[in-house]
């Protein structure tokens, strides 16, 4: 039995619920299965792309201020004994960002690790430009990553003693 006949043997009723059972499942099923996905994976490309225009946006703002900074002074070629964590304490009381540190930690063979969730940027650089290099370390690990809002940052910072290479 083929469909003609299959067809043929309805009543005039089921045919046309049939038709508009075709008519209405075979649209939905092309929505469905095609464009909703096509449209969450444009509406997920938008968001990338939005969230990639504001982390350039901050970037340069972040460029801004750092150029605003003092330059680098030009230090002899003199290393310092470090400083040691609880002398890295007190500098970062001085500079009022001691409320803001998450982590501060001695590490194996002098060094020191520092971990800041919410600080504000320029408060940052400025206290590492006031305390590096004659706090007697190095920089091991430096890693900023933005927070929603706009001057602050995330901050990753592993030291090592200075006259380690």
């Amino acid at each position: 039995m083929n469909l003609v006949d299959w067809l043929a043997e309805r009543s005039g009723r089921e045919r046309v619920l049939l038709a508009l059972l075709t008519g209405l499942l075979l649209p939905l099923a092309v929505v469905l299965g095609l464009l909703v996905p096509l449209a969450e994976k444009r509406a997920a490309a938008e968001q990338a792309l939005e969230e990639a225009q504001l982390l350039n946006a901050w970037v340069a703002a972040r460029a801004a201020e750092a150029a605003k900074l003092a330059p680098v002074r030009e230090e002899p070629d003199q290393t310092f004994d470090p400083i040691g964590v609880s002398a890295l304490e007190q500098g970062l009381k001085q500079a009022r960002l001691w409320p803001y540190v998450a982590r501060l930690e001695a590490r194996s063979q002098g060094g020191i690790a520092l971990d800041f969730e919410v600080v504000e940027f320029t408060d940052l650089m400025r206290w590492l430009e006031a305390a590096h290099p004659r706090w007697g370390y190095a920089f091991d690990t430096f890693r900023i990553e933005p927070r929603l809002e706009s001057a602050m940052v995330k901050a990753t910072i592993v030291l090592r003693a200075a006259g380690d290479s």
